[in-house]
């Protein structure tokens, strides 16, 4: 997560600010771990290659929609059933299949990066990332009207959360302090420039990275079938 003071557009380029990440410890444990990183390619005599891959919101396989339920977005979108609602947030869809993913890091860390190697002590970023804005979250909730069988609401985020405090219990409620937070920051941004990650270190080695394609009905169908499954199978 980025802070407050980012640039609008992210260069692939190791930070040298601590103020580029988010106050959380999350964040900064994220950007310690580069500037080690750095400082070790720096100090290193031999010909080794440091590569750090910053890796974006990740979504579900493009094959069974298979997703990480213990992220935010899963979480969130399994508590239609309880609460008949889902939130209305901006939140753009620039989320990357996890298959998809795990090809760009492969392409990029098996890569023969002349440019790199030519270079002692190097340490290259690359952004995997879906920088695509086509999409947003309420195009999901309107697919998901289409393919999900019961009807739910599309509600005001305050009412949303209002509504999952009360639920006495649910594995959501464990990231209400977390969607509070970012619900704040999502209004506070509502004017501001988007923010654009540089992707060219990672499209110059992986043809995956430059064939993404944007989240689209196909794939959320996919997301819910799992989910759906999931949720039957933990009652």
């Amino acid at each position: 997560m980025l802070g407050p003071n980012h640039p609008s557009v992210i260069p692939e380029a190791v930070s040298i600010s601590p103020d580029h990440a988010d106050t959380l410890g999350y964040s900064e444990s994220k950007w310690v771990a580069e500037a080690i990183c750095f400082r070790v390619a720096q100090s290193l005599d031999t010909k080794l290659k440091v590569k750090i891959m910053r890796i974006g919101q990740l979504t579900g396989d493009t094959v069974h929609g298979v997703w990480n339920m213990s992220e935010a977005y899963p979480l969130m979108l399994s508590t239609v059933g309880e609460l008949g609602c889902l939130p209305k947030i901006r939140d753009t869809l620039s989320w990357l299949p996890l298959d998809i993913t795990a090809r760009v890091l492969c392409e990029i860390a098996l890569a023969d990066d002349v440019r790199s190697l030519a270079r002692e002590g190097s340490c290259d970023v690359y952004h995997v990332v879906n920088n695509d804005t086509s999409t947003s979250f309420m195009d999901l909730l309107g697919w998901m009207k289409t393919i999900r069988k019961e009807p739910f609401e599309i509600v005001e985020p305050e009412i949303w959360l209002e509504k999952l405090e009360k639920l006495e219990s649910h594995p959501a409620k464990a990231l209400i302090g977390l969607w509070k937070r970012a619900f704040e920051v999502d209004a506070e941004e509502a004017t501001k420039q988007v923010t654009v990650f540089e992707t060219k270190n990672a499209y110059d080695v992986s043809q995956t990275m430059r064939n993404v394609y944007p989240v689209d009905e196909n794939l959320v169908r996919k997301i819910w079938t799992w989910l759906e499954g999931e949720l039957t199978e933990s009652r």
